[in-house]
């Protein structure tokens, strides 16, 4: 009798706990997909905990993201192969929608994670209206590291334009390769090996990983209401990813300066415009992962959009 009942405790003391779920976050084929936004913020300064509280309530993500400077943690579940997802952010055209923004890069690969790794995510935001002549600035880099700052993958954003032109420069879409973009006569040279772009007349660089961008002539033209006075650079990843605070989004962006664009942010920055038509280089991208994809994203050219991290498993 004594054996009959410690069996049966010994198997249910299994199967109840699996039944009401006690363990359903440590089952090793467990599934699912979590995406990561801007929560939506807006300009060179990244998200607030409480910004991205709101944004993920309600959602798989809800309680698990933690915010540092913009830049949000989120602790990996389970030991399993990932796969990452990330875009980078557009150029701005706010009240110009004829005037095409880029496309900006999507960089996917697989990643064997363990339990307990903890990820850190950037995610680019657009370039933003600063002069209302018009012109706007670049965008913003999306960045997945470890929380050693590790490069998981990152997505090049997109270089900006000044004044209505609504023809379509290449230059100005991101790079999937490591470089920023330079267009030969069009642009400064671009940045390279996790560096910022060119640019010290004329538009302004973007940052890259570990270099940060330019601010190019400095100059400023019929700035809007409530922008800054003042150029500022912008800034790595490893230094903040902060963007230039004349139209520069979060991750790297560089502004506008009197009749120049930007390049944008990303692995290494693109470079900034030195000739008409006015538009400053995308920036490049970077992915560690196995099983890689990297394209341009397929937004609408004429809507400016920021970034995002999608991860699966």
């Amino acid at each position: 009798f004594f054996l009959l009942v410690f069996f049966s405790y010994s198997v249910n003391a299994q199967i109840v706990p699996s039944f009401l779920g006690v363990y359903d976050k440590k089952t090793p084929n467990a599934t699912g997909t979590v995406t990561f936004t801007n929560c939506s913020s807006t300009g060179r300064d990244g998200p607030s905990q409480s910004d991205c509280n709101t944004s993920y309530s309600g959602t798989s993500l809800e309680g698990d993201v933690t915010l540092s400077s913009g830049i949000q943690s989120w602790t990996v579940p389970y030991t399993a192969t990932y796969t990452i997802t990330a875009i980078g952010a557009t150029a701005g055209n706010e009240g110009q929608t004829s005037v095409q923004v880029g496309y900006p890069a999507k960089i996917i690969g697989d990643f064997n994670l363990t339990k307990g790794d903890v990820l850190k995510i950037l995610v680019g935001q657009h370039g933003w209206k600063a002069s209302c002549r018009p012109g706007w600035g670049a965008g913003g880099g999306t960045f997945v590291t470890e929380n050693d700052n590790t490069i998981l993958v990152i997505a090049g954003g997109c270089g900006s334009g000044h004044m209505n032109n609504a023809n379509t420069y290449d230059w100005q879409n991101a790079s999937t390769g490591e470089s920023g973009v330079f267009e030969s006569g069009e642009t400064h040279s671009a940045g390279s090996n996790g560096n910022g772009g060119g640019g010290t007349s004329s538009g302004g660089g973007g940052a890259g990983y570990s270099g940060n961008g330019t601010t190019g002539n400095s100059a400023t033209y019929q700035l809007c209401t409530g922008v800054a006075t003042s150029h500022s650079i912008p800034q790595a990843f490893l230094n903040g990813g902060v963007g230039d605070q004349v139209g520069g989004g979060f991750g790297g962006g560089a502004g506008v300066t009197n009749t120049w664009g930007g390049g944008g942010g990303g692995y290494s920055g693109g470079a900034g415009s030195n000739s008409s038509p006015y538009f400053g280089g995308g920036g490049g991208s970077k992915n560690n992962g196995s099983n890689q994809t990297n394209t341009l994203h397929d937004n609408d050219r004429n809507t400016e959009t920021d970034g995002s991290v999608t991860i699966s498993w």
